[in-house]
């Protein structure tokens, strides 16, 4: 049997020790794995949610969502009490149904499941070759590509174009993480550590901000913040809506109206 010697032992323990003594190394390592696990996982839940959100939900799936009142420092409600809604599949894959309860008056509509969508998919086609840049998502940074489309469009009033931006994944070009269309509306995935508690359920969210100007007595701003769920039939577990008044270019502080829904009670058959 062949004997190791403990000068070749001591050797041995002082490069482990050697190695170890170098922090940048070591740190970096860690930060692409969590780099990498963060990107993996944010992508899984991307891609889920661009698929329909209503799609494969068993018939008599219920979604019963409530409208919150919120209220600003003085204490003035920014919006009016609603009732509840109650989405309802009546056929799987095929339609589901709304349904709102207000004043004893029952009112309901119906949707066609095909004609729901999910998160905006890449562009098929891009003005030039997308530049690389980084985004920065829940303190990490993730390599992305960032592409121009131009759409022209005639009317009565001539012709006009518009400009859509695109923020996808370098790694995964299939996951959209910002768009941004005319300079007037867009959006964007701000993080994907939130999670829903949906009754004695938890819910790991990806939260996304919207914005829109559209013009009502004057420019106003729209800044919507969802949390999206794919296990969440619908895929919105909340929903928080501000809108602001835009004076000279600039944004008010403080919104002059606020509509918030969540999502209070889920029932999937099984």
């Amino acid at each position: 049997m062949c004997r190791i010697r403990p000068t070749l032992i001591l050797i041995g323990i002082a490069a482990l020790l050697a190695q170890a003594q170098k922090p940048g190394k070591l740190a970096g390592l860690s930060e692409d794995r969590s780099r990498e696990a963060y990107t993996l996982e944010l992508s899984r839940l991307v891609t889920a949610l661009q698929k329909n959100p209503w799609s494969t939900r068993p018939t008599g799936t219920e979604v019963l969502i409530r409208y919150l009142v919120d209220r600003d420092a003085a204490g003035k409600p920014l919006g009016a009490q609603q009732p509840d809604i109650l989405f309802k599949v009546t056929e799987a894959d095929r339609s589901f149904i709304t349904t709102q309860v207000d004043k004893g008056r029952m009112i309901s509509r119906e949707f066609f499941v095909k004609d729901q969508g999910g998160l905006d998919l890449p562009q098929q086609r891009f003005d030039q070759e997308p530049a690389q840049t980084e985004l920065k998502i829940d303190g990490v940074n993730l390599a992305c590509l960032r592409g121009e489309s131009t759409w022209h469009e005639w009317s009565d009033r001539g012709p006009s174009s518009r400009v859509t931006r695109q923020w996808v994944l370098a790694s995964h070009p299939s996951i959209v993480l910002r768009q941004e269309v005319a300079e007037s509306h867009g959006w964007e995935v701000t993080s994907a550590r939130v999670n829903k508690r949906i009754g004695e359920r938890e819910f790991q969210c990806v939260e996304i901000r919207k914005w829109l100007r559209f013009y009502h007595k004057g420019p106003n701003d729209s800044v919507t913040t969802q949390y999206l769920c794919p296990e969440v039939p619908g895929h919105v577990a909340e929903e928080i809506e501000r809108l602001f008044k835009v004076q000279k270019g600039r944004r008010s502080s403080a919104p002059y109206q606020l509509v918030h829904q969540r999502v209070v009670e889920l029932k999937i058959p099984n």
